[in-house]
């Protein structure tokens, strides 16, 4: 038994989750403190604005998410270091470029954006605009220290970026700065984050080629995560821009705290998913085996997803009056049925991971197809809060039951 304990400890997947486990959960306790000062402070009007903002961070950001896979696929295969260290220039090169790109669009759409989602000032959409293009340039220096197996600096930028906006942001709101203020936090912050993130990569960020080996097969590559992206951030994010769009402030503050809340099994699963990938993939290119890999991942996280739906169902009313006080109170008779959803999305995302990291690219089809159809049910069927949530349910359910279908074997053959 002492054996067994001291293998498992040992286990790259165990160890490297531990640490981004660890690492990653303190990132979202200091997120946590970030929403429930900013949902206290602001209160849920002005909040439910504030985490619509968010959510279009997060879309957009499926832009550097989607080559943020190809990147670590890409570093944690490559065995000559002077090729990578030119892929890696060559794609920072990059990755500044699109930031800048992306961030000039979005401010020529603030005002179309402003009225999409009701926000009542411009300012914070412009803020947000600018905060791109420091957004593309830090997701890819951190998925270069992920592709490199370096979890410790990894987490230490992340911790770093988001004490900084915790501090900053509720400074900006007390001196009166609102929405303005949250999001100017963000983007000081994210500032900041990427000056860490440039340090710790800046070893490897030499010797660019014009033309770096293998990236045709890295482009060909990408273009399936980036789908993968684009539908899992849409599973993850549409329904709260859809509800701020659709119901009234008051509900769409209510839904975001309630999406905050039920998104914890995300954050605690999220460690698991991102360490399995690598780490398969570099088994994948080895010929060696990462069939127990996978499946400890995987029981992993369903065990992280009924530890907390037993919290979303038994003590409801205490957790939400606990983190954001009795103005949002309404949203803890909804707390399981989002949890449910949000338990389904993360399994889905996992297995999806595990696809992409042998090269299964195809697979990204049926993601993207159910975050379609979430938009599309969403758009048809918004009478209520329950109504949306209980349509990203029956979407991501379906798309489980199809993954683990394809997974045994019986629409494809994937051997594990």
């Amino acid at each position: 038994m002492k054996q067994k304990i001291i293998h498992i400890v040992k286990h790259p997947l165990f160890s490297g989750s531990a640490v981004m486990v660890i690492g990653t959960n303190l990132n979202n306790v200091i997120n946590y403190i970030y929403h429930v000062f900013m949902g206290r402070m602001l209160g849920p009007v002005a909040y439910g604005e504030m985490a619509s903002l968010f959510s279009l961070i997060v879309l957009v950001g499926t832009v550097p998410a989607s080559i943020n896979l190809a990147v670590v696929k890409y570093v944690s295969s490559m065995k000559n270091k002077q090729e990578l260290s030119g892929f890696l220039s060559w794609i920072m090169k990059k990755s500044v470029i699109l930031g800048i790109v992306i961030s000039l669009i979005a401010l020529g759409f603030s005002k179309y954006l402003q009225e999409f989602l009701k926000i009542r000032s411009l300012l914070p959409v412009i803020i947000l605009s600018a905060s791109f293009a420091i957004l593309i340039p830090s997701t890819i220096l951190r998925s270069i220290l992920q592709g490199l197996l370096k979890f410790n600096k990894l987490i230490a930028t992340y911790l770093t970026e988001n004490i900084f906006k915790l501090i900053i942001s509720i400074t900006f709101v007390l001196l009166g700065l609102s929405v303005s203020g949250s999001m100017l936090g963000i983007l000081i912050a994210s500032g900041i984050g990427i000056g860490l993130s440039y340090i710790f990569s800046s070893a490897y960020l030499k010797n660019a080629h014009s033309n770096p080996v293998g990236l045709s097969k890295f482009i060909e590559y990408s273009f399936p995560v980036l789908l993968y992206s684009v539908a899992s951030t849409s599973l993850f994010s549409s329904d709260l821009l859809l509800v701020k769009h659709f119901f009234s402030a008051q509900e769409a503050g209510t839904y975001a705290a309630l999406s905050t809340m039920g998104k914890i099994i995300v954050f605690g699963a999220s460690p698991v998913t991102g360490v399995m990938f690598p780490l398969v993939s570099k088994r994948k290119s080895d010929g060696e085996n990462f069939h127990k890999i996978f499946w400890f991942g995987f029981l992993l996280i369903g065990f992280i997803c009924v530890l907390m739906l037993t919290v979303y169902k038994t003590i409801p009313e205490f957790a939400v009056s606990l983190l954001y006080g009795n103005q949002y109170l309404y949203a803890a008779k909804l707390l399981f049925p989002f949890g449910l959803f949000i338990a389904f999305f993360t399994l889905v995302t996992y297995l999806v991971g595990f696809y992409l990291s042998v090269n299964h690219t195809k697979i990204v089809t049926i993601l993207a197809g159910a975050a379609i159809l979430q938009i599309i049910g969403i758009i048809l069927f918004h009478t209520s809060l329950l109504e949306v949530i209980t349509v990203s349910t029956v979407v991501t359910f379906a798309c489980l039951i199809l993954l683990l279908a394809l997974l045994k074997g019986k629409l494809v053959k994937i051997t594990l």
